[in-house]
């Protein structure tokens, strides 16, 4: 790689380069333009490169957060700009260069408006006009507001929904933003909903949910194909006399079809799940998110809403 530096050619050394296969020390990556070049010794790069030492720190690709709420005080679910830029210029300063601005179960309303600030910001996006600061918005994941009560956790249960009530007919009015939606596949209305969102070309995923093996495989053949946050908000086994029905956990180990993801910041799930999933899935099928509340960001002891709840901040959680 000798000869002249290219104009904006950079070598990142003196890091640990995470690779998608392992992480690796004593390499160097190779920049041009904003854009990766090579990963190779650092013999390799000629000598009029610039140099920028990492100490040590790691450099990994722009991570892309699926399944994120808010940070600092603000959500998604807010529907207002300030909220968003809020939270994607957090979102970039934590590593974050793409994400679904997540809602949550709330009134409809509230959900359209979230979905509403969405198209506009990718419109923005694509318009060619100068990039906004921050995390790049791809599109929403509508969590909720079709969830089992049982299984509803940190979803509001006043605003909880069946698929049938007609709501979904509002909801499908932003299909062009939404790039995911997660339900109980076992609610009223389930085939329905399942089947108009993959013939949009959404993502149908499986959460928050009471549902049995077999509920879980009827909705896979209607196309379902993702499911949420491993073991939050997903029944278990339960004993029916001498038999052991799986629930929407033991089903989404057992797939080998279905992608899904886990949330690694080792205070939902302690490391024997995390390999657990980990050996399920493998690296093809399964993506960690942060599953990021309006709390993100803020000092241990404070408090934030998320709809009509509010929380505390405690550990960092």
């Amino acid at each position: 790689m000798g000869g002249a530096a290219a104009p904006g050619r950079v070598a990142w050394r003196g890091g640990r380069l995470v690779l998608p296969d392992r992480v690796a020390d004593g390499l160097v990556l190779l920049t041009a333009g904003g854009r990766i070049e090579a990963v190779c010794r650092d013999d390799d790069v000629a000598t009029d490169v610039p140099r920028r030492d990492l100490a040590g720190a790691y450099l990994l690709p722009g991570l892309v957060d699926v399944h994120t709420h808010g940070a600092l005080g603000r959500s998604f679910l807010d529907g207002d700009d300030v909220a968003f830029e809020t939270i994607v210029r957090e979102q970039a300063r934590r590593g974050v260069t793409s994400l679904l601005a997540t809602t949550s179960t709330a009134p409809l309303p509230d959900i359209l408006a979230a979905l509403a600030t969405t198209r506009a910001w990718m419109a923005s996006d694509a318009s060619g006009a100068p990039a906004r600061p921050g995390a790049q918005v791809l599109g929403a994941h509508v969590e909720g507001p079709y969830f089992a009560a049982a299984q509803s956790g940190a979803q509001d249960p006043a605003h909880l929904r069946n698929p049938d009530d007609g709501s979904v007919d509002a909801l499908l009015e932003y299909a062009d933003a939404i790039r995911m939606v997660s339900f109980a596949p076992e609610l009223p209305g389930a085939e329905d909903l399942t089947r108009r969102l993959v013939a949009q070309g959404i993502v149908a995923a499986a959460g928050h949910s009471s549902a049995t093996d077999d509920v879980l495989a009827r909705c896979e053949g209607w196309g379902l194909s993702h499911v949420i946050h491993l073991w939050s908000g997903q029944s278990t086994t339960v004993r029916e006399g001498p038999w052991r029905r799986p629930g929407l956990l033991e089903a989404s180990l057992a797939s080998a079809t279905l992608t899904g993801e886990m949330i690694a910041d080792g205070k939902h799930l302690p490391a024997t799940l995390m390999a657990l999933a980990w050996k399920a899935f493998g690296p093809d099928r399964l993506c960690l998110v942060s599953d990021a509340t309006s709390g993100a960001g803020l000092p241990d002891g404070s408090s934030f809403t998320m709809g009509a709840m509010t929380y505390e901040v405690h550990d960092g959680v």
